[in-house]
């Protein structure tokens, strides 16, 4: 059996590595077999505008950005930028800018889902990313662990008319934001939360608009996902 293509995830918020010594690194991943990388840059990227205030110090400039696309391209390294856009948002809901966006308020990971402002936030993070790497075939849009999931009141009244189906509203919006910003682009999504909703639900709201990853922290890696799991999702998302 073949070995499925390689890739190499890059969490690069908080201490990213300099730029100089990561463009090293690629020929020699490029060496080592790996496919392409998962780059989630969270605070490390040079977001601009109202989103200006999530830049870290230590984030990239947009010229740096630009050559990590760049070396990936010449190198036949496939480059995905991973967006937050659901749960893991603690780099932007961290912000007293959009607080007002958490599921709940004592809470920095969750963003609230009923609210047009998170709609329009989702946008704008999927839309910079993918200004600075247009020739990205896949967008990783996160929305594993939204553990906070249904805590707003806002999402609650949503619930109570949509129920789960509400959550893969959201997710939808997410993966019709990276057709948006790059037209031809796959949505990628965690598998975690989606599978529990059921596989009418995600084909009538993901079927060929996204591809699910499937993740596991177990010592037999993947070898240990039950199989109906990967033919349940192949058969909602049409991949």
């Amino acid at each position: 059996m073949a070995c499925p293509p390689l890739f190499v995830h890059l969490d690069l918020k908080g201490a990213p590595p300099h730029m100089g010594w990561l463009l090293s690194l690629l020929p020699r991943l490029r060496a080592w077999g790996a496919a392409g990388l998962l780059v989630e840059w969270e605070d490390s990227f040079p977001w601009d505008g109202d989103l200006r205030c999530l830049r870290a110090a230590t984030a990239y400039t947009r010229a740096e950005v630009v050559s990590l696309a760049s070396m990936c391209e010449a190198l036949d390294l496939e480059l995905i930028p991973l967006v937050q856009t659901f749960g893991h948002l603690e780099f932007v809901l961290k912000h007293d800018r959009f607080a007002h966006l958490r599921e709940s308020p004592d809470e920095v990971n969750c963003l609230c889902p009923a609210l047009a402002e998170s709609r329009a936030l989702v946008e704008e993070l999927v839309r910079q990313v993918v200004a600075l790497t247009p020739a990205v075939q896949h967008v990783h849009v996160g929305c594993d662990e939204v553990y906070e999931f249904g805590h707003h009141p806002a999402t609650a009244a949503a619930m109570a008319v949509r129920g789960g189906s509400f959550f893969l509203d959201h997710v939808r919006h997410a993966a019709l934001a990276v057709r948006a910003a790059a037209p031809g682009a796959t949505a990628l999504v965690w598998h975690d939360e989606i599978a529990r909703l059921g596989e009418p639900a995600v084909a009538r709201a993901l079927g060929g608009l996204a591809s699910a990853v499937v993740w596991c922290y177990s010592r037999d890696g993947l070898g240990s996902v039950d199989q109906g799991l990967w033919e349940s999702l192949a058969r909602a998302l049409g991949r």
